[in-house]
């Protein structure tokens, strides 16, 4: 397996799905898309992450597909206007349920590994 840890992001996959968002001929057809940010797995996926900013809301097309996913794994909203350094502020997805605030990423991770060992407790 090669090391993925240091990739930042694909600007090219940034581009498709901006140009899918864009593009005259979808806008007017109604094709409407969204994607995941983060998705937690160890053997089987154990939550699913959207990173928003403060001024950041969950879209219409966002609760469709969160509504969907959210049967089946925990969704979490993570706000924060600094994503390098954090704060960060988590939020359940599903009932809107405050979480927990983190100071910056040491924390994040704290409350990371917190989650994957409730997660392989109560498979």
């Amino acid at each position: 397996m090669s090391n993925i840890s240091n990739l930042k992001g694909s600007p090219k996959r940034d581009t498709f799905k901006h140009a899918h968002k864009t593009a005259g001929k979808m806008k007017s057809a109604g094709f409407i898309a969204s994607d995941l940010d983060l998705i937690l797995i160890d053997k089987d996926i154990i939550a699913i992450l959207d990173y928003k900013s403060s001024v950041d809301s969950v879209t219409e097309t966002e609760k469709i597909l969160y509504d969907v996913l959210g049967k089946l794994w925990p969704i979490y909203i993570v706000t924060g206007d600094s994503p390098d350094c954090g704060p960060f502020v988590i939020t359940k997805y599903s009932d809107k349920e405050y979480v927990r605030k983190v100071a910056n990423w040491d924390e994040f991770f704290e409350w990371e590994l917190d989650l994957r060992r409730k997660h392989h407790r109560n498979p």
